[in-house]
């Protein structure tokens, strides 16, 4: 299988290097250079720490600034803020742009919300204030000025795909307290009011798919048990409609 690892050593890049393992752990990238492997297959080099915001809780990865490399989105909880590192395409990142949120960010993903082929930032607020925010992107790796929508439920994890089958991004937004809410894309970076499901226990993560074929997306989630709380684990499937609602 291939595994990522650094190799270092004379014939090698020293940069990160796919590692065929199925060749032993003295070949880096096809080719062997014995004791010059500075990592063995599937293992990783020493942390580089980069300083952004108070207690980051999630990141996201894109090319913000149509560079063709990835850069990084850092949601800071206690600092209410979200930063922004461009990547240098060699693993390391320049430093940190803060972005002032307001309220207690926990997650974040990436889209194009509004059409315009440039990477936009949905945030998720999970500290009770029940809202999402929207950064759209400058594609130059600055964001303009977030704006908010009311969730309808706290506001722990955030994801987007399309639920309405209109070829816009919509969002996701669930909750431990056991909701899931779905804010419908207008195409333009702007969201409708959000459409909300019931479900048992706390369903803090969603996955989405086609799990019936039917070329709806669907949600799977699980009940278990967070800070804890005590609730019987289960797995739940919420069906699509194909108009952001759902039904087991």
């Amino acid at each position: 299988m291939l595994a990522l690892a650094a190799c270092g050593g004379e014939g090698s890049s020293g940069r990160d290097t796919l590692v065929n393992t199925g060749c032993g752990s003295d070949c880096c990238n096809s080719t062997c250079c014995g004791s010059n492997c500075s990592a063995q297959p599937g293992s990783f080099l020493d942390p580089v720490n980069y300083p952004v915001g108070n207690k980051p809780l999630a990141v996201a990865v894109g090319d913000f600034n149509h560079d063709g490399k990835p850069d990084l989105a850092v949601v800071n909880r206690s600092s209410g803020d979200i930063s922004i590192l461009l990547g240098n395409g060699d693993g390391t990142f320049q430093k940190a742009t803060n972005y002032d949120l307001g309220g207690a960010p926990s997650f974040v993903t990436t889209g194009d919300f509004n059409g315009d082929h440039r990477l936009d930032l949905a945030v998720a607020d999970g500290g009770g204030n029940n809202v999402v925010s929207i950064l759209v992107g400058n594609g130059d790796g600055t964001f303009q000025p977030p704006v908010s929508y009311t969730t309808g439920t706290d506001a722990d994890y955030v994801a987007s795909a399309d639920f309405n089958g209109d070829g816009t991004l919509d969002l996701l937004i669930s909750a431990k307290t056991g909701a899931i809410g779905i804010l419908l894309g207008n195409g333009d970076g702007t969201f409708q009011r959000s459409i909300l499901t019931s479900t048992p226990g706390t369903t803090p993560f969603v996955a989405i798919g086609d799990f019936n074929g039917d070329g709806l997306m669907d949600l799977v989630t699980a009940t278990g048990a967070r800070n804890g709380e005590s609730d019987s684990g289960n797995l739940i499937v919420l069906l699509g409609n194909g108009d952001g609602t759902f039904r087991e």
